[in-house]
């Protein structure tokens, strides 16, 4: 019994012993998988990072929908060389005004179709014709960026970034540029990643200052003259985008409904004329006018003021016709005459020198007219 009990209990052991180091097994083959998996996670979350970092750092065109105020790139900012850890803008160009110049498409001022490649985005050339600050903008339905680039010390920079800044998504950036320069900018859209091909969206070039107005082409708005006011036509400026009033029309002037007048008569005061009612607009206007009528004195109804030294005289009469007074039959002031003591005889004027015995002759030699005077100085 004592042999039978040993070697139960032997076996037990062993294959408790068994069990153990199979379960012991199990456990470190579930850690070390674990491990690895875990290892594995931070690796991928590890490499996103640094791509994240590095995009960032290479452009900031990184999301359509977190940039929404424009940026301006400067000097002062280290002038960010975009040499493209980008995706997108890595096919726009290599850096170098070369590429730039082989890889981009001419646009010009003023609204124009163009085509930006979906996951590519597309580069476009523009040479600025004046010093003036000008405005590149986007105008469709998809979200757009639009980046300004620039040569400076031969080397291509990004000088202005925009994303919402324009109605919508669209992009508005704006610039100052330089005569005779050649500027590019690069357009592509946020969700670059979502598809191929090209789409084709509106572009709006356009300057802040323009020193002639040139219209775009079939952007007249005209409104026609009337019998008062002339007509104009309204344009908008390609150039600048502001509107603009040009093809400026005379009124037609009042045209009258026949038999619309009402004639009224001159009085002595006041002009006539005649009321007529225009068949165009329905206003009333007045028109033929005609020159006050004389004045009739009443009999016997002349007031006689004498002239002065000083002054004209006239007579005041009483008009038969309108019942006012008024003057007529004027005559010139009467001249001054002294007597012995230089004093005028009308008016009582004493002056410092007095003409008297004033006599006219004739030169029977030469003919000509001469006149003597005596006078006196005080």
């Amino acid at each position: 019994e004592e042999e039978i009990a040993q070697e139960d209990y032997s076996q037990e052991q062993v294959v408790e012993e068994e069990i153990t180091q199979e379960e012991d097994s199990s456990e470190q083959i579930v850690v070390e998988e674990t491990t690895q998996e875990e290892d594995s996670l931070n690796a991928e979350v590890s490499q996103e990072s640094e791509e994240s970092s590095g995009t960032d750092e290479g452009s900031e065109v990184s999301d359509g929908n977190s940039q929404n105020d424009q940026t301006v790139i400067t000097e002062e900012d280290d002038q960010q060389e975009i040499v493209s850890s980008n995706p997108v803008y890595a096919d726009l160009g290599e850096g170098t005004p070369e590429d730039f110049e082989a890889n981009s498409v001419p646009i010009s001022i003023g609204e124009q179709y163009i085509g930006v490649s979906v996951n590519e985005g597309t580069l476009y050339r523009f040479v600025s014709n004046e010093n003036d600050t000008y405005t590149f903008c986007s105008e469709c339905e998809y979200d757009t960026i639009g980046t300004l680039f620039g040569e400076i010390d031969g080397d291509m920079y990004a000088l202005a970034l925009d994303d919402n800044s324009g109605a919508d998504n669209n992009f508005s950036t704006s610039y100052e540029l330089e005569e005779g320069k050649t500027y590019y900018l690069g357009i592509i859209f946020a969700d670059y990643e979502s598809g191929s091909g090209t789409r084709a969206i509106m572009l709006n070039v356009t300057r802040e200052n323009c020193s002639e107005h040139y219209p775009v082409e079939d952007s007249g708005v005209c409104t026609e003259p009337t019998c008062l006011e002339g007509g104009y036509c309204t344009y908008i400026c390609r150039e600048c985008g502001k509107k603009y009033k040009d093809d400026f029309t005379y009124p037609n002037g009042h045209s009258p409904l026949e038999d619309s007048g009402v004639v009224t008569e001159p009085t002595c005061s006041e002009k006539g004329y005649t009321t007529y009612t225009c068949n165009v607009c329905g206003e009333e206007y007045i028109d033929d006018y005609t020159d006050p009528i004389d004045h009739y004195p009443e009999e016997d109804s002349g007031v006689v003021t004498e002239p002065t030294c000083f002054e004209g005289g006239y007579t005041t009469y009483i008009c038969s016709q309108c019942g006012e007074e008024y003057k007529d039959d004027y005559t010139d002031p009467i001249p001054h005459e002294c007597d012995e003591d230089c004093k005028c005889i009308f008016c009582g004027m004493e002056y410092p020198y007095c003409i008297k015995n004033a006599e006219s002759y004739t030169d029977e030699e030469t003919g000509e007219n001469y006149v003597t005077v005596d006078y006196r100085l005080d």
